[in-house]
């Protein structure tokens, strides 16, 4: 497994996501089409509350590896996520 993207895991599952975007990022710069790599930088942006960045993220890893089945469920999840929110109590 690439360094980097060991280190953003284990960053993401401590609750570092700044580190652990950074680590990611830099494994994406090592293996540009590994899907893991997008799975876990989507989970990143979820759990920071950047919803549509994870979705792309989601699906780029899904448009490398359409078997990926993690990656179809948190993108299925954000989707219905985002279906629910009501745009009008969103701040202007």
């Amino acid at each position: 497994m690439n360094k980097h993207l060991e280190k953003g895991i284990q960053q993401l599952y401590t609750g570092n996501l700044i580190e652990a975007e950074s680590s990611l990022n830099k494994a994406f710069e090592d293996e540009p089409l590994n899907p893991e790599v997008y799975f876990y930088r989507g989970k990143v942006y979820w759990q920071g509350g950047n919803l549509n960045l994870a979705m792309n993220d989601f699906q780029k890893a899904l448009e490398i590896n359409p078997h990926y089945n993690q990656a179809r469920v948190s993108l299925e999840m954000v989707q219905q996520i985002l279906s629910f929110r009501n745009p009008s109590m969103n701040n202007p």
